[in-house]
């Protein structure tokens, strides 16, 4: 028996699940509008026409905002997920991998072939590319602040052949890398990450709101239909038990997405918050030399050529592979040119617990769902910390990032007046 494919099965999840969601908003539409307004309250024994109106209104407004928002954060995760290239490697392994699947099939599995771009599985990881060319570390070391490892290079995911941007994340549901991923929900089929979690808010708000309205009206006229006729309403019951139960479903998303929005951090982020250190190699402004023996490594890129591509006339003194001390050594002499092309970065290490990207509660609700009211309740504008342009960081950093700027600068030394007034500033403007 073949094994299960767990893109397969999420792919179906995301087609099944939504199906279920607008067949079971259908139904409780029914129930709501023909069952309790018209029959109840138009033509019952007693009719109250202006609270069925009402009743309707409001209904259709709460309905109408949380398909909207549904509607559109299926559209975002679906066409504009926020996937992360996969790297020269990994789609050399895909074409590789394709063209040996034609020879041992004849054919690319179908079902395999529509899930999307191939990548390669954890028992092909591809291993990192210390090149000092690698392409994509460019894109690094122009910010002046970016996550990086113990040796100062970014990430790396083996999976997908690429350097992870801050703040991303690989998904094993999809097999891809996320910017700023959250979490995979069977709900929308797909992965909410940087560019969608702002629409996943509005849409557990709008259908907590939805449900709580539901289930209340429900609940009353239900009760005044069994004193009048002594019988049970099969409808209403239903309508109370499923809007009761994805009531407090989305009750427990809204709050626990909410808590996330005010602390600026994901799903993934908040398990380790309390175990994890950051790494964030920073730079040390071009206008200050490096000391003699600093308290932290630190390396400049671009990145030294292996000694073996110096030159071809001079041996090598140190063997190909040069050892983890090395690779955040201070680099050689350059000339005054080249060295004002290369940009120097202190490796520092956060406290437990301390997140670089809290900007404060109002600074980190404006980043993920908007600067204006409007922003906030309709989902039409994107988040603005999708925005990636500053020269500082992909993500906007916080206090925490300028308070420890400030720690390792008196740590070295007031006469080194690395960070004062190259970042002195910093925390006004989070």
């Amino acid at each position: 028996m073949a094994p299960v494919n767990p893109e397969a099965v999420n792919k179906w999840a995301g087609r099944i699940v939504p199906t279920f969601l607008a067949g079971t908003v259908t139904y409780a539409t029914y129930v709501f509008v023909a069952q309790l307004c018209v029959n109840l309250l138009l033509k019952g024994h007693r009719p109250r026409p202006g609270i069925s109106v009402a009743l309707l209104a409001i209904y259709f407004v709460l309905c109408l905002f949380m398909t909207i928002t549904y509607g559109r954060l299926v559209y975002i995760v679906t066409v504009d997920p926020g996937y992360l290239p996969l790297g020269p490697a990994a789609k050399r392994y895909n074409k590789a991998d394709k063209n040996l699947s034609r020879q041992n099939n004849g054919t690319i599995d179908r079902a395999n072939d529509a899930l999307g771009p191939e990548y390669p599985s954890s028992e092909t990881a591809i291993t990192r590319d210390d090149g000092p060319d690698s392409p994509g570390l460019e894109l690094f070391y122009t910010k002046d602040i970016f996550v990086c490892s113990q040796d100062g290079r970014p990430k790396w995911c083996s999976e997908c052949a690429n350097w992870k941007p801050d703040r991303t994340h690989h998904c094993s549901d999809i097999g891809r890398c996320v910017y700023k991923m959250d979490h995979y929900c069977p709900w929308v089929g797909g992965v909410v990450g940087l560019n969608s979690f702002k629409y996943f808010v509005q849409f557990v708000a709008y259908a907590f709101f939805y449900c709580l309205f539901v289930v209340v009206v429900a609940a009353i006229y239900l009760s005044e239909d069994l004193s009048t006729t002594s019988e049970l309403n099969g409808h209403f019951v239903a309508l109370v038990a499923v809007s009761g139960f994805f009531g407090l479903f989305t009750f427990g998303m809204t709050c626990s997405s909410l808590q996330f929005v005010f602390a600026n951090l994901t799903t993934i982020e908040n398990l380790s918050k309390k175990r994890r250190a950051w790494l964030l190699a920073v730079l040390i402004p071009p206008t200050f030399s490096l000391p003699q023996q600093g308290n932290y490594p630190h390396i400049t890129y671009p990145l030294p050529l292996p000694p073996s591509e110096k030159s071809s006339s001079t041996a090598p003194s140190s063997p190909a592979s040069a050892p983890h001390d090395e690779i955040v050594s201070e680099p050689e002499a350059l000339s005054e040119r080249d060295a004002r092309a290369t940009r120097t970065f202190a490796i520092l290490q956060f406290a437990v617990g301390r997140n670089p990207w809290d900007l404060g509660a109002v600074g980190n609700w404006k980043s993920v769902m908007g600067n204006n009211f409007l922003d906030w309740v309709l989902p039409i504008t994107q988040s603005p910390c999708r925005n990636h342009e500053s020269h500082e960081s992909q993500f906007e950093t916080g206090r925490w990032v300028e308070e420890l700027l400030v720690e390792r600068e008196e740590a070295e030394g007031p006469e080194t007046g690395y960070y004062g007034e190259e970042w002195g500033d910093a925390g006004d403007d989070g």
